[in-house]
């Protein structure tokens, strides 16, 4: 548990759940695995205790994500409030800039997070930096909940917990805890051979050709130490490709040997870019992220630039240079 929870642990997250009956379980936008894996799994979890739950969006569901929503509905109509008080809880986000528009105005009942520069802008506040995942969080408050782990909710967090950990169970916050809370999930009814191909082998021949033409644009900075590639509205829609291929690229950017920061711009229908940030442990890349209207993970984050990309790479290379450059020098996070 990290300083900005008020909470004084998960027991307590417990009680305050069991306390009240009609819940909104909201994730953050561009919903990923783990924030939908989360909001479904803990969604199953409050029906089980008697309570009205609804997992609500406003944005579309990653077609790779589609599945989840079998396990709990998930839908895009703000709940009736004209009877009862609904309190909402934010999953998988640390900033209000990540809650989906509708709800960025709407007073926020908790926040159940594991990013690093949490905004603290809800009532009740639980933040752990060390899991790797918030399915992570959700699957350790369930004996807190006296419930014991079904076979959609074990799914759900399954999904989740291996999404945020590179797809395989392999980031620096897998710990022995991790592992065997993933062997009880199994052994509850989530089935690694469903959910992988659910999550990574659902790609279409669009992505495939948007994920060449994007390892086709690769360049690299800083003598290798830099790698990145961008996607352009134009190649989406040469291609028919999306979320899958991009996310195939943050994967796999970062197998290229003699990195030290891989970037991924992705042209916004705007004009602006998307940055994925990701390095191998040695750069702290949030820190890169700041910087551009970001944050995110260490290793893994996320911002905003201004286009055209002519102007967008020069300044997001410099400031990854400047990270590299201190943080190299002096062993510690960067200034910049």
């Amino acid at each position: 548990m990290d300083p900005v929870s008020n909470v004084t642990g998960l027991a307590q997250v417990a009680d305050l759940l069991q306390a009240h009956d009609h819940y909104v379980l909201v994730p953050h936008v561009a919903p990923d695995p783990d924030a939908l894996g989360a909001v479904c799994g803990l969604a199953i979890l409050l029906a089980r205790l008697g309570k009205t739950v609804v997992v609500y969006t406003d944005e579309a569901v990653p077609e790779h994500c589609r599945f989840l929503g079998g396990y709990f509905p998930i839908q895009a109509k703000w709940p009736d409030e004209s009877e009862r008080r609904w309190r909402v809880i934010f999953l998988d986000g640390g900033e209000r800039s990540r809650l989906p528009v509708s709800v960025r105005e709407r007073p926020i009942w908790m926040n159940l997070d594991h990013h690093e520069g949490n905004g603290c802008f809800a009532d009740w506040i639980y933040v752990d930096t060390l899991a790797a995942a918030t399915s992570y969080i959700v699957a350790e408050l369930l004996p807190h909940l006296g419930l014991e782990p079904d076979a959609d909710s074990a799914s759900s967090l399954f999904a989740g917990i291996l999404f945020d950990t590179r797809g395989g169970f392999i980031t620096d916050r897998c710990t022995p805890a991790l592992y065997r809370q993933v062997a009880q999930l199994v052994e509850a009814g989530a089935r690694p051979d469903y959910i992988n191909r659910m999550l990574h082998e659902q790609l279409g021949m669009g992505d495939f050709k948007l994920y060449g033409e994007a390892l086709n644009a690769i360049a690299t900075a800083l003598n290798g130490q830099i790698v990145y590639t961008s996607i352009t509205q134009a190649m989406l829609k040469a291609s028919g490709g999306g979320e899958q291929a991009i996310e195939m690229l943050t994967l796999n950017l970062p197998k290229i040997a003699g990195g030290e920061v891989y970037i991924l711009f992705k042209e916004t229908p705007s004009g602006n870019f998307k940055l994925s940030f990701r390095s191998k442990g040695r750069i702290l890349v949030n820190l890169i992220a700041k910087h551009f209207a970001g944050g995110g993970h260490r290793y893994a984050a996320g911002g905003r630039v201004e286009g055209p990309l002519a102007a967008a790479v020069p300044k997001v290379l410099l400031a990854c240079e400047l990270a590299i450059q201190e943080q190299s020098h002096v062993g510690q996070p960067a200034s910049i």
